[in-house]
């Protein structure tokens, strides 16, 4: 619109670039709150992840951030935390909220994060029919592929514990139905 984007659609963008570039479930971006993101610098940053369905004995992850292009999760964090988030110290909110320039805002759901990007979205004439909140991880990974990231490092940007990370990247049906296969047949072994 007119008067710029919205304190919402700025974190929502933030939120959908942080996903992306992290390889992270939507729950686990929703989850996260100030303490969570440590600065090592101004180009790259820690990510903790306290709870994920990766880790079945509870005990945190990090998600290393570094300056990969000139636009990227870390660019709007950056921007994000330098316009909102420096002013909250010492309280720990939740990172992405409802409404970041208002201080208490409850932290934003899933249903309002996923109905936000699709909008965002569609303004800007991409078909959102598609997309869905693990959309982030899948895209991610395939960004990350046929970026020519080599497979063990894609694997552990996103915390995969095995070789099923080849489900999540796109345009490759032969490496993903073959992994898929592998993948079914060690489970029901």
């Amino acid at each position: 619109d007119k008067d710029g984007p919205s304190h919402r659609e700025i974190s929502i963008l933030t939120m959908g670039m942080v996903a992306h570039n992290g390889l992270l479930r939507s729950g686990e971006l929703l989850a996260l709150e100030v303490r969570d993101v440590k600065w090592l610098s101004t180009t790259s940053c820690r990510i903790f992840i306290r709870s994920s369905k990766e880790n079945q004995f509870g005990l945190p992850e990090e998600v290393d951030y570094g300056l990969y292009a000139e636009l990227c999760g870390l660019t709007c964090l950056h921007d994000y935390w330098v316009k909102y988030m420096v002013n909250t110290w010492p309280r720990d909110p939740p990172l992405f909220t409802h409404n970041p320039s208002i201080m208490g805002s409850p932290a934003m759901s899933k249903p309002m994060f996923i109905k936000g990007f699709r909008r965002l979205l569609n303004l800007a004439r991409i078909p959102a029919l598609q997309f869905s909140g693990h959309s982030f991880r899948a895209g991610g990974a395939t960004d990350l592929y046929h970026g020519k990231c080599r497979p063990f490092v894609l694997q552990l940007q996103g915390r995969w514990k095995s070789d099923t990370f080849w489900i999540y990247v796109r345009d490759r049906p032969h490496i993903r139905q073959e992994e898929v296969g592998k993948a079914f047949a060690r489970m029901t072994l």
